[in-house]
């Protein structure tokens, strides 16, 4: 019941704030014989199997999945969240605002933002293959979203990973209007809280969120797939 964010700092290209996503799995190089096809196939079902429930940690989330062959017998495995990853700009072209207490400094970026924000693309929102499956186009499938927003259509951006730009909900703190935490930009000097569109993202690709939880908890809580945090002037 645990899952954990590795977080780190790099140099991003451009205006790029930060990176996140899932971590990953994978086979490494092996090889396998027997004189027997369907006994070597029935092990690596098995041990398919074994890897998908184990890595899946008992949950109906699915990161990714892989498959190949292993000698004569053919895999097909998935996981779901287990950890995540993220990194801030640390070439000097990005100022960030450090407390999240205190109101953000004209001319700053927000870095609780900038992490709340990756935190959930590290859960699975825009990295995901139950987001993908969600996907049709700049459209969303997903229930809970269309139940709360009244409508799934053009929701999406265009590069499929964010909600689409200037997207706009209720902030669960306060109730107030506010764009979404994961659409691509944030402005330099302000600060976004989680909305409750943010969270029917997380409950349509299988997430059972607290009712009302505040943003400090869920960023407390908090590669396949890196997805970038622009900023705007």
């Amino acid at each position: 019941d645990e899952f954990k964010v590795f977080v780190g700092s790099r140099a991003l290209a451009g205006n790029i704030l930060g990176q996140g996503g899932p971590g990953g799995t994978g086979i490494g190089g092996g090889s396998g014989s027997n004189s027997n096809n369907t006994d070597f196939q029935i092990a690596v079902d098995n041990a398919s199997a074994s890897f998908s429930a184990e890595m899946g940690r008992g949950s109906n989330i699915i990161v990714n999945s892989f498959s190949g062959d292993f000698g004569p017998a053919s895999y097909n495995v998935s996981f779901g969240p287990t950890l995540g990853h993220l990194w801030f700009d640390n070439d000097g072209s990005s100022t960030f605002h450090l407390d999240h207490t205190t109101p953000v400094a004209a001319g700053t970026n927000d870095l609780y933002s900038v992490a709340l924000h990756e935190i959930l693309h590290s859960l699975g929102i825009g990295t995901s293959d139950l987001w993908n499956d969600h996907v049709s186009g700049a459209d969303w499938i997903g229930a809970e979203v269309i139940a709360l927003n009244g409508t799934g259509t053009n929701i999406i951006d265009i590069a499929g990973g964010h909600i689409a730009q200037n997207i706009m909900s209720t902030r669960l703190s306060d109730g107030a209007a506010q764009e979404v935490v994961m659409d691509p930009n944030i402005t330099v000097g302000t600060r976004k809280e989680l909305t409750h569109l943010d969270l029917a993202f997380l409950r349509d690709i299988g997430f059972t969120t607290i009712p009302e939880p505040s943003s400090t908890l869920l960023l407390g809580i908090g590669s396949l797939a890196l997805v970038i945090r622009r900023r705007v002037p």
